[in-house]
């Protein structure tokens, strides 16, 4: 056996990862600092992290409070990230238990094994969706709400997985939150509309024609158009 060739490979490839780790701890403190800029730009709280848990972002963001974090499954080359935004809503007639998350294959296992999926008789938000309640009606009275429909088909198109649960959107990306610094602005400010436009409009009376056609099993569908015409809150001064 080579002993010194093998020793000089081994040799190599300790000063690679080294190389590798400085590198990529240079590039972690730069994204830490312009997170904590950005936090205290937008009056959130930073948890810069340490070796046993990810960095987080907390607090409220115009009038919607929020909650950025990244989670870290596996070891050495098979680490995994997903960074969950959190938003909590605060809107009156949004159900309490109500939950929905898109269809897919661990979906349809949960379909099998969690219960009635409540059907909205609405061809898209039935095939994008399972959804969850113990009231049919309410969960039929707050999709029947102007803009809600629209909102949770974009809400489903948007980049990773979207779920609806504890009166909460939730958001994740697989991506680790060191390396959302350039994109985690427009990620909230794009996550606060769709809060405060669901917010206003499950503080709004609904679409009381819509929601018969619902509660009577009509086989006229929510509507066709997934137009969103969103409820922006003024900046405040």
């Amino acid at each position: 056996m080579n002993w010194p060739l093998l020793l000089s490979i081994f040799g190599v490839l300790v000063i690679f990862a080294a190389i590798t780790f400085v590198y990529t701890r240079k590039a972690d403190v730069a994204a830490v600092k312009k997170l904590d800029e950005l936090a205290k730009k937008l009056g959130l709280t930073f948890d810069k992290g340490s070796l046993k848990h990810e960095p987080s972002l907390k607090g409220t963001y115009r009038d919607v409070p929020l909650v950025v974090e990244s989670v870290v499954q596996g070891s050495g080359a098979s680490l995994i990230y997903t960074t969950t935004y959190t938003a909590s809503l605060n809107g009156l007639h949004i159900p309490l238990d109500l939950i929905a998350y898109p269809e897919g294959f661990l979906s349809k296992l949960g379909k099998a094994f969690g219960g009635e999926d409540i059907q909205l008789d609405d061809a898209e938000l039935d095939e994008a969706f399972i959804i969850k309640g113990t009231s049919h009606h309410n969960v039929r009275q707050f999709f029947a709400r102007p803009n809600v429909k629209a909102c949770f088909l974009q809400m489903a198109s948007e980049e990773g997985v979207f779920r609806f649960e504890n009166k909460s959107l939730v958001f994740e990306l697989p991506h680790r939150l060191l390396e959302e610094e350039e994109r985690l602005k427009s990620h909230l400010d794009k996550i606060v509309v769709y809060a405060n436009t669901i917010n206003y409009s499950a503080g709004s009376p609904p679409d009381l024609k819509r929601a018969e056609q619902l509660d009577s099993d009509s086989s006229d569908p929510l509507g066709e158009s997934t137009t969103l015409e969103v409820f922006v809150p003024k900046e405040k001064v």
